[in-house]
């Protein structure tokens, strides 16, 4: 009895020191436990070669098969029943002046769409180690057009386009399924996905396709300013932001109670138009400002994820304890497509688990998307890229400092080995200095200890 005590009596000590020395109350400590986490995320689709109907070869983009992976870290089951996917209101690349409410994110973040997962609070399990794939349709993307009618119930007429051989309809899925078979088809296929996050109204309005598969919906909850109206949501459905945040959230109220004073926040957009007339009825009791969001108080947030291109990049509206950072899989728009296409954001994996520090920028790294059909190549990290490519140099020449990046800067494994192809050429020291030998050309290469490497080619000539 008394070692019963004495356990207590400890793990009672021990709570009120992390309690002390941390700052945390016991509730804030409870919700440092171990929840779901948004394991990956593929937004931005691939580029497939096609040829038009002039016969031309050209390339276009495909970005239908988009998904979410959720996974549970923990070591107990946790159910999907009632949890919602949001998105953030503000865009990450633009910097809107919200008028005096700059502050609101201590406090909350600001949604303009999200959707609920089924289940009356037991009928969707998610079992420790088990992830859940969530796409807006669970179809084989990797199809073309005749076969997708075969497969699938469009209500749009499949038909010939002007006797050429190539298909005309109206399914909104672009040319790289029109044009598929003169294309590799890298797309995913979705049909095993475990849920939509379209409703079947959102699915027959976007695609025109009847939902008859067994794969459960998502419940439309808010967007487009209206709250649980299938009519309006229709055609006001939840994407993956590519600039925005990405929310899993667990509601502390029921989903109609959002509809009330307390979670309701109006602010200025500064970009007047239709749409945000206040002669709408969607604004109802709403006075201020020109636009209307749900105000999620910050600790119904299991898990973030913040999309922006690097170089795009404004301001984070999130409070630190939600997403201290911000993560993509491209720089900028101006990248090489094929430097992004085809890739996801991950969560990283140190070995044990995956981490989740409750910031993009250091918990996610881009790699191939899991799902898809063609996947390009992996990644390493951390990678090594030389600044320059290629010197010449002449015999009898001071040695040639090589300057290099590794990334992520975080990266504690930034050593570089170094070696030159031709040491009769040129050589090269552990620092990266390279000391021309003879006449010719070679090859001097950086390797980092997970094998990425990156070169630079060496040219030697005779001394002038």
């Amino acid at each position: 009895m008394n070692k019963i005590i004495s356990h207590w009596l400890l793990l009672g000590l021990t709570t009120l020191l992390l309690t002390s020395c941390l700052g945390l109350k016991k509730e804030e400590l409870a919700m440092k436990e171990k929840t779901l986490l948004i394991q990956e995320v593929f937004y931005i689709g691939t580029e497939d070669e096609v040829k038009w109907p002039s016969g031309q070869v050209g390339w276009t983009s495909y970005n239908h098969d988009s998904y979410i992976r959720i996974y549970n870290p923990t070591n107990k089951t946790i159910y999907l029943d009632g949890l919602c996917l949001a998105r953030s209101a503000f865009q990450n690349d633009v910097a809107i002046d919200l008028k005096g409410d700059e502050n609101f994110a201590a406090t909350h973040v600001a949604v303009d769409n999200m959707c609920m997962f089924p289940g009356s609070g037991k009928d969707y399990p998610i079992q420790p180690g088990e992830y859940k794939t969530i796409t807006a349709l669970a179809i084989n993307h990797s199809l073309d057009v005749e076969e997708l009618y075969k497969m699938y119930k469009f209500q749009t007429p499949l038909s010939y386009d002007n006797g050429d051989g190539t298909f005309g309809t109206n399914i909104d899925l672009g040319n790289g399924v029109k044009y598929a078979k003169q294309s590799s088809r890298k797309a995913c296929n979705l049909e095993g996905a475990d849920f939509e996050w379209l409703s079947p109204e959102q699915i027959l309005y976007r695609y025109q396709l009847v939902d008859e598969n067994s794969v459960p919906n998502m419940i439309p909850i808010f967007g487009g300013f209206n709250y649980l109206d299938p009519n309006v949501l229709a055609g006001a459905r939840f994407s993956i932001p590519g600039n925005r945040s990405l929310l899993l959230i667990k509601l502390g109220v029921a989903p109609e109670e959002l509809d009330q004073q307390k979670y309701w926040w109006d602010y200025e957009t500064g970009h007047l138009n239709e749409n945000h007339s206040q002669d709408h009825p969607w604004h109802k009791a709403h006075q201020k400002g020109d636009a209307h969001a749900v105000r999620i108080p910050n600790e119904w947030i299991l898990d973030a994820v913040t999309i922006c291109d690097q170089k795009d990049f404004k301001r984070q509206r999130l409070s630190d304890t939600v997403d201290g950072g911000y993560t993509s899989i491209r720089q900028s728009d101006n990248d090489p497509k094929s430097s992004y296409y085809g890739y996801a954001l991950h969560r990283r994996h140190d070995g044990e688990e995956f981490v989740d520090n409750d910031n993009s920028t250091i918990d996610f790294e881009k790699q191939p998307a899991s799902l898809l059909t063609i996947k390009p190549e992996p990644l390493l990290f951390p990678n090594i890229t030389l600044k320059t490519k290629s010197i010449t140099l002449a015999i009898g020449d001071e040695p040639f400092q090589l300057k290099w990046e590794v990334r992520p800067r975080r990266s504690k494994n930034r050593k570089a080995e170094w070696t030159s192809l031709d040491e009769n050429v040129a050589t090269v020291d552990d620092k990266g200095r390279v000391t021309p030998v003879g006449k010719g050309k070679t090859d001097i290469i950086g390797t980092l200890s997970n094998g990425a490497t990156d070169q630079c080619t060496v040219t030697i000539i005779e001394k002038k």
